[in-house]
């Protein structure tokens, strides 16, 4: 009898364990089939996302958590009557759920037409008015609310239910983000009106009682008044900030720094600093503050917190207590390459204590932090120049030689640029966009500027001026060079923001030193749209170069409304034919974008020419893959097909959800290079992104490809050693070292805003180089590369408005190889063209390297036709490979370095 009821317990403690172990082997098949379906649904393969949903709906037909997830993936692909019956169907299980809610009535919104509109926003109303009568989570339905009347664009509604949720919950995440967006859409308007500013402040402070932006109104106040010369009111402002916020440290370090800046109550802002160093350490992010906001001001605040003490110590004597503050925020900085904050201001004014202890080779010493830091605003490192020009004059150095009295200092053995704008008779040139291009064949690189001004290479390290012997005239804001009909002249296109005969252009090379407009010959290649992007490369490989433009925004109030991009393929007879949409180049659910840049690039090495798109106003970057099968085109042939991977292969940016929206980045420029010599593209990608913005902003993206056989991308800029800037514009990659590995340099747009020289390491990383090398540029858009002296190194000239910038490569010489591609079955330029170097036993010091000849960059600017690789120490013969747009190879073996080939198909 025990032995039976023994067996009988064991039995039922195995059936048990084996029920319990298929439970849980359940639910984690469940977790694995929903984590597969959000990630099918995440890169719009919404079919498989069904699928993945539908099995976990088959086995629990109430399954909430599949259902949710099942109508948001037909809310994701835009089927709105699918999506609808779904979100009823979460609503049957949760019917107050304000996602679901929303997802229903966006649904119905989308699906319905303009006419019927009217009646379904008050039909919602009414709804939405139901729900927050008898919700319990009333909150929540505020905020939905909110949403539901920005929707349906029921103005009168939406401000009615802002004050509501304001007056009834005023700490709310919603009521923190509403105050935000009242607080910028007052200021925007008046942003350069210091007069105006100063009520506007008073009055949004008297009314709005939410802490943070209050604080905000307060900090931005004390700038004006400052702006405006209104010291005795900055005091008092200071004091009044102080006595409110006692116990913030953002807003305590504002009082302090204010009241040193005009000189007025040194006490104060003493005891105001100090309080708020011992606040920062301990400073907690506000439930309601943006979490990537916080990192980056909090990282801020350390910085500027012990700054303005070791000020104040210093106005009032104390300058051992000054350095001794000064000292410690450097030495234990906690800044990241996702924040943008450097040690310069400390740096720079502990430069001035040295000077005042007239210790002036560790003034000396200082200056040089400070200047091989740089700083945002470029405002320390001035000052920290003017103390360097002080220093050499104190010691006996040569101030006109500073920066080289830095690099001996430093040990600086790197690439050294020097600033020959005036010398090259550019000074005076505010042109924004870059092109190299050989106009007149005579082996030196000319240049255009902005589409529209051309200037000659002289052979002898000047230009001359030949815009108006070129014939070319008109608006224009960019351009790039192609030999579009090949005959052996480049000719370029001219991108515009104008419309009818001020809009785009193409401009053919006589080749007798003038140019003549054939846009009209050509097939009428322009549009009316604002055009940002533009470059050349032959989709079809039949020989004559196509032409994408990227265009930009419709004019108007309503940011963020995009214009389709066009395709122009090249018939071979002199005119074009614009076939976007024939070859699949529309863009998701068919909304155009806001574009800003076009690369080509055979990303995935199967021998054919792929187009990568930025775009602007936190909108999603194209990947056209190209699917030619193989095999050239005849002339004209539009069997080509593209398809858009970007989302796939992850280098559309980053998806963030805010509100209604899916945001993603303001991408400016992009550019290919295989940075770490392994035989592949990979991409850098530039994004604009503001602090306030950043929690739905992209930042700067260095996509590392992964290769075969799935070709995906993964970010490596903050591994890499590429630091978060808010203004990143346009990159451009070359070895300006001649070591074999490809260098980075990036603009930044806005009057001070610094660019950036990294130089590439060889082993994944870069490290900053602006300052030691020389090239250190302001408010730049465009930049690119050529060698327009033929002396072996790369040059680099930046576009800007505050002045076009040309630095000459004077770097200690290292070999090199340069490779002119011609096509004779190919384009003539050689666009398109994939050229590899190789040396004997892959020498360490220079690897393998690839290069493609680009008909244009970035955000439509264009380095040299000319594909240049250094070679390091390297001196002996090399192999080169070029394999052309139709797939012809040629192999040209023992070539001697130090000197450009000539490569003929």
């Amino acid at each position: 009898m025990t032995n039976y009821r023994t067996h009988i317990t064991i039995g039922l403690s195995l059936t048990i364990c084996l029920w319990l172990g298929w439970q849980f082997l359940g639910c984690r098949s469940v977790e694995r089939t929903m984590e597969q379906g959000r990630e099918f649904c995440s890169k719009r393969q919404f079919n498989e996302a069904k699928d993945s949903f539908q099995r976990i709906l088959k086995r629990h037909p109430h399954d909430l958590p599949a259902t949710i997830e099942m109508a948001k993936t037909f809310l994701e692909a835009q089927e709105w009557k699918e999506a609808e019956s779904w979100w009823n169907q979460v609503l049957a299980q949760k019917p107050d759920d304000p996602d679901a809610l929303m997802g229903l009535w966006q649904s119905q919104w989308e699906s319905a037409d303009s006419l019927t509109h009217i009646s379904l926003a008050n039909t919602i109303a009414q709804e939405l008015e139901s729900h927050l009568t008898n919700t319990r989570n009333r909150e929540e339905m505020l905020a939905l609310a909110v949403n539901v009347y920005t929707m349906t664009n029921d103005s009168a509604r939406s401000a009615n239910i802002r004050k509501i949720l304001i007056a009834e919950y005023p700490n709310s995440q919603k009521a923190y983000d509403i105050i935000g967006e009242q607080f910028w859409d007052g200021l925007y308007p008046i942003w350069n009106d210091q007069e105006a500013q100063i009520p506007y402040l008073l009055n949004f402070i008297e009314e709005q009682k939410e802490p943070i932006w209050r604080r905000n109104a307060y900090q931005w106040l004390l700038n004006t008044l400052h702006r405006t010369g209104r010291y005795d009111s900055v005091v008092t402002y200071c004091k009044i900030l102080a006595e409110e916020y006692p116990d913030d440290p953002f807003a305590l370090t504002s009082a302090a720094r204010w009241l040193y800046e005009v000189k007025k109550e040194i006490p104060f802002a003493w005891k105001y600093a100090q309080t708020a160093v011992e606040l920062e350490r301990v400073a907690v992010r506000p439930e309601v503050f943006p979490p990537e906001q916080w990192k980056l001001e909090k990282a801020g605040l350390y910085g500027s917190s012990r700054l303005i003490l070791a000020q104040t110590y210093r106005e009032q004597g104390y300058r051992d207590h000054a350095e001794k503050w000064l000292r410690s925020a450097i030495d234990d900085a906690p800044y990241t390459m996702d924040d943008d904050m450097v040690s310069t201001s400390h740096w720079e004014v502990l430069s001035e204590i040295f000077m005042e202890k007239q210790s002036y080779e560790d003034a000396f010493s200082a200056t040089i932090h400070a200047l091989v830091g740089g700083d945002r605003r470029n405002y320390w490192t001035h000052l920290a120049d003017s103390v360097l020009i002080e220093v050499c004059k104190h010691t006996g150095r040569d101030p006109e030689k500073r920066v080289q009295l830095t690099r001996d200092r430093t040990n600086y053995q790197g690439s050294v640029f020097t600033d020959v704008t005036t010398v090259a008779n550019l000074s005076d040139r505010h042109e924004s966009r870059v092109a190299w291009g050989d106009v007149n064949n005579d082996g030196f690189d000319d240049l255009l500027l902005n589409g529209c001004a051309l200037f000659i290479n002289q052979g002898d390290g000047t230009f001359r001026d030949g815009i108006k012997a070129s014939g070319i005239e008109g608006p224009a804001n960019g351009g790039v060079f192609g030999d579009f009909d090949n005959d052996g002249w480049l000719d370029f296109y001219a991108i515009s923001s104008g419309t009818g005969d001020k809009a785009d252009r193409l401009w053919r090379n006589r080749g007798d030193g003038t140019f003549e407009d054939v846009t009209t010959t050509a097939g009428n290649i322009r549009d009316d749209c604002s055009s940002e992007g533009a470059a050349w490369g032959d989709l079809n490989n039949d020989g004559f170069l196509d032409l994408y433009v990227a265009n930009y925004e419709q004019p108007g109030k309503d940011l963020g409304q995009g214009t389709p991009d066009l395709f122009y393929l090249n018939q071979g007879n002199g005119a074009f034919l614009e076939v976007s949409d024939s070859v699949g180049m529309i863009p998701p659910f068919g909304k155009p974008l806001c574009g800003r840049g076009v690369n080509w690039g055979d990303y995935d090495n199967d021998g054919d020419q792929d187009i990568y798109v930025s775009n602007y106003r936190l909108q999603e970057n194209l990947l056209w893959k190209n699917l030619r099968d193989g095999g050239t085109r005849s002339v004209a042939s539009i069997d080509d097909k593209v398809t858009n991977v970007a989302l796939l292969l992850g280098v559309a940016g980053v998806g963030k959800n805010e509100g209604l929206s899916l945001w993603w980045g303001h991408t400016i420029g992009s550019e290919w290079g295989d940075y770490d010599n392994d035989g592949d593209l990979d991409l850098i990608s530039a994004n604009l992104a503001h602090p306030r913005y950043i929690d739905f902003s992209n930042k700067t993206c260095l996509y590392e490809n992964q290769g075969a056989p799935n070709w995906t991308f993964v970010d490596r800029r903050p591994q890499a050693g590429i630091k978060y800037d808010e203004c990143h514009s346009d990159p451009a990659w070359g070895d300006v070292d001649n070591d074999g590995f490809l260098d980075l340099y990036i603009t930044c747009i806005y009057e001070n805003m610094r660019s950036y020289l990294y130089h590439n390491k060889g082993d994944g990383t870069f490290e900053d180089i602006t300052y030691l090398s020389g090239t250190r540029a302001f408010n730049g858009w465009g930049c690119a590369f050529s060698d327009y002296d033929n002396d072996g190194d790369l040059d680099l000239v930046v576009g800007s408005g505050s002045g076009v910038k040309l630095f000459r490569n004077d770097s200690p010489i290292k070999h090199w190889i340069q490779v002119k591609v011609v096509g004779t079955k190919s384009n003539k330029s050689g666009i398109g063209a994939r050229v590899e170097i190789a040396i004997a036993g892959h020498a360490q010091s220079c690897p393998t390297q690839i290069r493609e000849i680009q008909g244009g960059k970035g955000t439509t600017s264009q380095h040299s036709l000319i594909a240049h690789f250094g070679l390091g120490d390297n001196s002996t013969p090399i192999q080169i490979t070029v394999r052309f747009p139709s797939g012809v190879t040629k192999v040209m073996k023992n070539v001697a370095v130090d000197h450009r080939v000539e490569v003929v198909e």
